[in-house]
């Protein structure tokens, strides 16, 4: 943006103060968006990736006579 601003006109300050400005918001509320979904998709990744829980059952032992 700051290519675009006509620095021969006479409010070329303020054109440069809201380009700042208006450059600031735009990637602060882009970067509390990315943080909060970041955060999401970790949580999101770490319960769908993990393994599941193994149950181990164990048989009783079979007298000689029973086979």
């Amino acid at each position: 943006m700051a290519t675009q601003i006509d620095t021969a006109s006479e409010y070329a300050g303020a054109q440069a103060a809201g380009v700042a400005v208006g450059g600031g918001l735009i990637s602060g509320f882009m970067g509390f968006v990315g943080f909060f979904l970041g955060v999401v998709f970790l949580i999101i990744g770490l319960l769908v990736g993990r393994d599941k829980q193994v149950v181990y059952i164990e048989r009783q032992p079979q007298a000689e006579g029973e086979r």
